[in-house]
């Protein structure tokens, strides 16, 4: 028998789990993209304890909101989705800060006077995109996606990224769905 009042060591029964990852194909392309300009509103977010996962959903409800991104579409003066450049500088920024702008790619018909421009270096760019799905799920999915990026592409890619310059591309389909592309530039 056991004494009451020892300290007693129970070991649980060791098992083993598996987890399968890479289990659904990543659309992707590799493309050589020219210099160019992108204008639009920014803010500093912050990653720590996921505010950016909150913030930004939420700035993207706010220039919708005050009519401030329908503005900015117009004002590339042809028809089109706003989209995002995230961490396009370094000035300032702490190792959890980052720069996101929402806008446009300046055109030669852009009218960006008041607005934030950011001159985007000719790089390599690897490029994801997601399925189409509806426009309520598009910060969720776009989240989704970058993530498998991270978790499930560049450690099996050839390629690094460069740091800097990720981009955002929302795309509206005919239907009313809409999918979105992540830009991010690389090396091999």
């Amino acid at each position: 028998t056991r004494d009451r009042g020892v300290i007693i060591k129970a070991y649980p029964r060791i098992s083993f789990q598996f987890t399968i990852k890479g289990d659904s194909e990543m659309n992707y392309k590799i493309i050589e993209k020219p210099a160019f300009q992108f204008f639009g509103i920014e803010r500093i977010f912050d990653t720590k304890d996921g505010e950016n996962l909150t913030a930004i959903p939420d700035f993207w409800t706010e220039l919708e909101t005050s009519g401030k991104l329908k503005e900015i579409c117009m004002a590339t003066c042809y028809e089109t989705w706003c989209h995002a450049i995230r961490g396009y500088r370094d000035v300032g920024m702490t190792m959890t800060t980052f720069p996101y702008l929402i806008g446009c790619i300046v055109t030669p018909l852009s009218e960006t006077d008041g607005y934030t421009i950011v001159d985007v270096p000719a790089a390599t760019w690897a490029v994801f995109a997601n399925e189409p799905h509806s426009r309520e799920v598009m910060s969720s999915e776009t989240q989704k996606l970058i993530g498998r990026v991270y978790t499930d592409w560049f450690p099996t890619a050839m390629y690094n990224k460069v740091e800097g310059f990720d981009i955002e591309m929302y795309h509206g389909l005919p239907d009313g769905s809409c999918y979105e592309e992540i830009w991010i530039r690389v090396d091999k």
